[in-house]
């Protein structure tokens, strides 16, 4: 039988996974560190051309913007290119996606044991919003279960100044310029080490405040207020009526840290309350699954097998 071949190349890690033409579940899902581009190619060949498969279809989601049928890595010299790949492998189908483009098709595969709420509301639009911070920002738009918008939410600059001063910070810094340096895990590390002046992981920074250790636990809180804030605004800009999802490991991490109550406060903080209505109306939920990326991919090529994209 033939395999269908997920990948996701993200900028520290490949992940992967084999699924049957027949089969909506991911198969011998695993995780390879990439220390450097030209692994990219090995790894990617090793999965086409392993001896037990027959892969007929590849679905290949990249962290970068997708242009045509290319994408170049936002933080890595790497790119790819959907008709290479496929003539390259003799492969019958390649379908390239951004990585937030196949996180967003995911939602098919999100229920209610995957998804914790942290804040309720009443769905009233088609419209989700998917955001993940983690080595960088990403974010990306589904409507319709099938149309997906993506963004490059990370690389903008609006209100940094602002949200800095939840870390109490001015923006005096030559290596904090983009949205991604306030909210994502190398931006946790960054501003850690600009308060305390240790160089330290977000992963080591979350242990530290599980251990009941004040500074990590006060940061933690200005990144949870961060959050809200961003969200709060991104809300009044796609009007997220159906729901909005934080994916991804670090976003899971903040689980066991967020006040429902006081994030809600935050949410709601600075705006009028004509838009009261509108942001009380919208649903937050941490996605508790993992490989969502995979899941989306997977979700996209059945999409275009029926023919409803």
């Amino acid at each position: 039988m033939n395999k269908i071949l997920l990948v996701d190349i993200g900028g520290t890690s490949i992940r992967s996974a084999y699924c049957d033409d027949s089969i909506s579940e991911l198969l011998e899902v695993k995780q390879e560190l990439i220390l450097n581009s030209s692994e990219v190619n090995e790894i990617l060949s090793n999965l086409i051309n392993s001896e037990d498969k027959k892969i007929s279809n590849l679905i290949i989601s990249v962290a970068g913007p997708k242009i045509n049928n290319s994408i170049q890595m936002t933080n890595r010299d790497y790119s790819l290119d959907s008709e290479n790949l496929k003539s390259k492998y003799n492969l019958e189908n390649v379908f390239l996606l951004n990585d937030w483009e196949a996180i967003a098709y995911s939602s098919a595969y999100i229920s209610s044991q995957d998804a914790k709420i942290i804040k309720k509301g009443n769905h009233f639009n088609s419209t989700s919003l998917f955001i993940g911070p983690g080595t960088g920002l990403g974010a990306s738009i589904l409507v319709n279960d099938k149309t997906v918008l993506t963004t490059e939410l990370g690389n903008t600059n609006l209100a940094i100044d602002a949200l800095l001063k939840n870390y109490n910070l001015q923006n005096e810094f030559s290596d904090i310029n983009n949205l991604e340096d306030v909210l994502s895990g190398s931006g946790l590390s960054k501003i850690y080490n600009h308060l305390h002046k240790v160089d330290i992981s977000s992963e080591e920074i979350f242990e530290l405040a599980r251990n009941g250790n004040q500074a990590p636990i006060d940061i933690i809180s200005a990144f949870i207020k961060t959050l809200a804030n961003v969200l709060s605004d991104l809300s009044l800009t796609y009007l997220p009526g159906k729901s909005i999802y934080i994916v991804g490991g670090l976003g899971r991490a903040l689980m066991e840290f967020i006040d429902q109550e006081e994030f809600n406060k935050m949410f709601l903080f600075g705006k009028s309350k004509n838009h009261f209505e509108i942001l009380n109306s919208i649903e937050i939920s941490i996605v508790t699954k993992k490989h969502m990326a995979l899941y989306g991919n997977l979700n996209y090529f059945n999409l275009i097998q029926k023919g409803l994209i």
